[in-house]
């Protein structure tokens, strides 16, 4: 890989669906990589259905990454915790293993513009922090990570 690529990242909570494919078309993705265990919100429009539907609609393509997403059981630690952490160290583990997944995510970022989502709105509040370091560090340090 010559050069940097761009990975851009996003939350969606407190964004409506015309304010967030607004963002995203603004930064010409191509692929909407959702990297949640599980694709589902309380949020209108936000589960994977709806949201594979409206990213379609919009001339994207939507992937849904379910092994990037945080396990159930790191999610509950995390919650009875609060300890950054721990949580750090568990899902780093749990992205160690699920190398494939991360090693197909980073080829595929040479050839299209790819936007990792997640619903928390600061990525330092979100695994998509962790997720684009392992990333990065698989790219020899060649992405550039744009938070939208």
């Amino acid at each position: 890989m010559t050069g940097h690529t761009v990975l851009y990242t996003v939350g969606y909570h407190g964004r409506t669906h015309e304010d967030f494919f607004t963002l995203l078309k603004k930064f010409d993705i191509e692929i909407l990589a959702d990297i949640r265990g599980t694709a589902y919100s309380r949020i209108p429009g936000y589960s994977q259905a709806p949201l594979r539907t409206a990213t379609e609609e919009h001339g994207l393509v939507y992937v849904h990454i379910e092994t990037l997403g945080v396990p159930q059981v790191i999610r509950d630690e995390w919650k009875g915790t609060k300890n950054r952490e721990v949580f750090r160290e568990r899902y780093t583990a749990h992205l160690a293993s699920h190398r494939n997944a991360l090693h197909g995510l980073s080829s595929s970022l040479r050839e299209k513009t790819y936007c990792l989502m997640c619903v928390e709105r600061d990525p330092r509040s979100c695994h998509r922090h962790i997720t684009t370091e392992a990333l990065n560090r698989l790219s020899a340090n060649r992405l550039t990570i744009c938070n939208l």
